[in-house]
């Protein structure tokens, strides 16, 4: 077919802001992160597909190898956020798996590169209706002014787009859904928590990677003064700027919002 398999996507609030607040830590590299959600059957007013899916929640992943054009996590996490979704499951009562994957394009459009069709390919050979996210930032004329946001697969090696909606707040019409919103909501808001501790493991990793080779060479190498002190001291300073960053662009605006929050319900 040259359909894509999922009609649309539905895509809780809150997770549409940890997703977008994810993308613009960093301007510099992309991010990668996992969408949990539920898989539904169409009505007969939707397209052909058959699938719809409804998104509950994000996850945030760390990454390996941090590229302006690409990124890769660990294996791993794959099977966390697995179980992750079995935890979900038992909670909320609905069959709720990993459904998609996002990540971003800083400075670039949303459009996929055939490096993402590549990578959602490999994702749909594992379930056909798995689709990729794409949250486009820092693309405007003026730093920070244009986001977009889109939703894909691989239909026979090219890009189809699928329609995505973010569902409000507040819209739940039974105890159940309310429920359900209620958990939604706490792990959409673990996951924006867990963002600090990610990027920050992120820079020390690569401040540890960075700093083993010297490591090696200071106890390998003969009485020799040639060194450069401030070539020395580069990785420390790109590790102590890039966590002035963290706190710039995602500590102290999640404060300030927790602030803003305690007065709006005081």
């Amino acid at each position: 077919s040259h359909l894509p398999v999922v009609d649309w996507v539905s895509l809780d609030w809150v997770a549409y802001w940890g997703c977008l607040t994810h993308a613009m830590v960093t301007e510099n590299e992309e991010i990668m992160g996992l969408c949990l959600g539920e898989e539904l059957q169409s009505t007969a007013g939707d397209a052909v597909g058959g699938v719809n899916l409804e998104i509950l929640a994000f996850l945030p992943l760390l990454r390996v190898d941090k590229r302006k054009d690409r990124v890769e996590i660990e294996p791993d996490q794959l099977v966390a956020a697995t179980q992750r979704a079995d935890e979900l499951t038992a909670q909320l009562g609905r069959t709720v798996r990993v459904v998609g994957w996002y990540h971003s394009h800083p400075h670039i459009t949303a459009l996929p590169s055939h490096v993402d069709l590549a990578t959602q390919l490999s994702y749909q050979q594992l379930a056909e209706s798995f689709v990729g996210l794409i949250f486009a930032v820092y693309s405007g004329h003026e730093r920070g002014q244009r986001c977009q946001a889109l939703c894909f697969q691989n239909v026979r090696g090219s890009c189809a787009y699928i329609p995505m909606r973010v569902r409000p707040p507040h819209c739940a019409t039974s105890p159940d859904a309310a429920a359900a919103t209620a958990v939604s909501a706490a792990e959409n808001a673990a996951g924006v928590v867990a963002l600090p501790r990610l990027l920050f493991e992120e820079e020390q990793r690569e401040f540890e990677q960075q700093q083993q080779p010297k490591s090696n060479q200071k106890a390998t190498a003969s009485s020799s003064n040639s060194s450069d002190s401030v070539v020395e001291l580069a990785p420390a300073c790109a590790y102590a700027c890039n966590v002035g960053s963290i706190v710039d662009r995602l500590i102290w605006p999640l404060i300030q919002v927790a602030r803003d929050r305690c007065v709006d319900q005081a």
